[in-house]
């Protein structure tokens, strides 16, 4: 699983957690120049990118962070 942040040229946002298979499928697509609409899943459901409003794409490995309680 990895992380990911996508941004958009309309200057909003998505980031969320995919598998490792979405995360190539996303970054070849994002690659392309894609003239359809991209598809792609992650943990909580399915994302849908129009072609050329990709403005930028970060992924990264999913830090564990320490859980504070009581």
């Amino acid at each position: 699983m990895k992380d990911y942040i996508i941004w958009l040229k309309c200057g909003q946002s998505m980031q969320g957690t995919m598998t490792e298979e979405e995360v190539d499928k996303l970054q070849e697509w994002a690659s392309s120049t894609p003239d359809t609409p991209g598809e792609f899943r992650d943990t909580d459901g399915a994302i849908f990118i129009a072609p050329g409003q990709l403005a930028a794409l970060s992924i990264n490995k999913p830090e564990q962070t320490s859980k504070i309680g009581f």
